[in-house]
């Protein structure tokens, strides 16, 4: 490993130092939500919000806002089938007498 000396003699600051931004990769960003998730006792659900903060710590970005869930709306009773008329077998013949 170089050490960079400055003419004081002492080391800079790293966090002094500009680092290039380079692009987080969705893969990070997915093991990360995962270790979070895991780390809050795997709750069911929050899918977008634990991306969102992993997304959000690994950029230094300020966390997005997952969607807000849609409250949902009492299930629907299923619609009575309508009955199509039923098929007439096609007529037979009588066999023949003989």
């Amino acid at each position: 490993m170089i050490r960079v000396m400055l003419v004081s003699g002492k080391s800079p600051n790293p966090e002094a130092i500009p680092m290039p931004k380079r692009k987080v990769t969705d893969e990070e960003i997915r093991e990360a939500a995962y270790h979070m998730w895991l780390e809050d006792g795997a709750p069911e659900g929050e899918d977008q919000a634990y991306w969102f903060r992993a997304e959000a710590a690994l950029t230094g970005a300020k966390p997005k806002a997952a969607p807000k869930a849609k409250a949902k709306a009492a299930p629907k009773k299923p619609a009575a089938a309508k009955k199509a008329p039923a098929k007439k077998a096609p007529a037979r013949k009588a066999p023949p007498k003989g």
